[in-house]
């Protein structure tokens, strides 16, 4: 006995639309899947520029880091040798201020030990 009830085309008719909408689904989630590569391809340009410019931003404040160092060791050079021959100043002061009071005082014990003769 063939099966001829009356639900049959409705069935065949229900396949037929179901696979319909399989094909349907499956080229839109082609779609979408292309559009999401994409979007990635774009997004992944788009971190590598932005990479690119902050490196180049890293690359200038590393050289405005370094010629500032450089100024400023400069400067504590320039300071360090004025130190060095304040210092030096000092020191010769001092010593030429210890050999004139050692010079005052032999001039006056020897003042006092001429004046205890005479």
């Amino acid at each position: 006995m063939a099966p001829n009830h009356s639900w049959f085309p409705i069935l065949k008719m229900s396949s037929n639309n179901a696979r319909a909408v399989a094909e349907t689904l499956e080229s839109k989630k082609k779609e979408v899947v292309e559009d999401g590569l994409s979007v990635a391809r774009i997004l992944k340009k788009n971190v590598i520029a932005i990479n690119r410019h902050l490196q180049e931003e890293d690359a200038v404040v590393v050289d405005e880091v370094h010629s500032k160092t450089g100024e400023n060791q400069a400067k504590l050079e320039a300071e360090a040798l004025a130190l060095k021959k304040s210092l030096v100043q000092v020191v010769t002061g001092t010593k030429q201020r210890r050999q004139m009071f050692g010079f005052m005082l032999l001039t006056i014990i020897a003042v006092g030990l001429l004046c205890r003769i005479t």
